[in-house]
């Protein structure tokens, strides 16, 4: 591979929506990857890839990297229509307002969305001077109801960041998911 393809194979499967416990379509791509190049592997219960290279003669070794990413679960829909939901995996709810998400659509199409909480001029002096909790937010797809947001996502829902997969200084990459896809895209 060219350091032009493996540019784009990270690329390709940092921008693959996979939070934990939702890796399906990480697990499709690497199983398309593994077909063009010839490999033979299996996928075992939980979803994971395994590829198996006998090398006659050669010691042992296991190499691993993890298909899954951050996210978020949905776990309530409100009356009007925000999105309360429960993080997947370790992420700070410092950087979390404003963020632009990603969520599996009920049809299997893309909801975009933004996190958000109560606006700084509905707080009180006091909610002003803490770090907001991940209960206090909302995900906001754009709905006003219920009915509406029902229409496209469930309980249950899973997301990831919207981010883009960008290219800056001198050689560096920023990318929702590099933890761990760059593991993936080496192996």
């Amino acid at each position: 591979m060219t350091g032009k393809e493996k540019k784009e194979l990270l690329r390709e499967l940092c921008l693959v929506c996979g939070p934990t416990g939702s890796e399906e379509k990480v697990a499709e791509l690497i199983r398309g990857k593994l077909d063009l190049l010839g490999y033979e592997y299996r996928t075992d219960r939980l979803g994971n890839v395994i590829v198996h290279i006998a090398c006659e003669g050669a010691p042992r070794l296991m190499v691993s990297a993890h298909m899954d990413e951050v996210g978020f679960i949905v776990n309530e829909i409100t009356e009007d229509g925000y999105l309360r939901f429960a993080a997947l995996g370790g992420i700070d709810p410092r950087v979390l307002s404003g963020k632009h998400i990603i969520l599996e659509g009920n049809d299997g199409t893309p909801v975009q969305g933004i996190i958000g909480s109560k606006a700084i001029h509905h707080q009180t002096p006091e909610e002003r001077k803490t770090a907001k909790k991940i209960k206090d937010m909302y995900i906001d797809i754009g709905v006003k109801k219920r009915e509406e947001a029902e229409k496209f996502v469930a309980l249950g829902t899973s997301g990831t960041f919207d981010s883009a997969f960008v290219e800056f200084g001198d050689g560096f990459i920023k990318s929702k998911a590099i933890d761990d896809r760059l593991g993936c895209a080496i192996m």
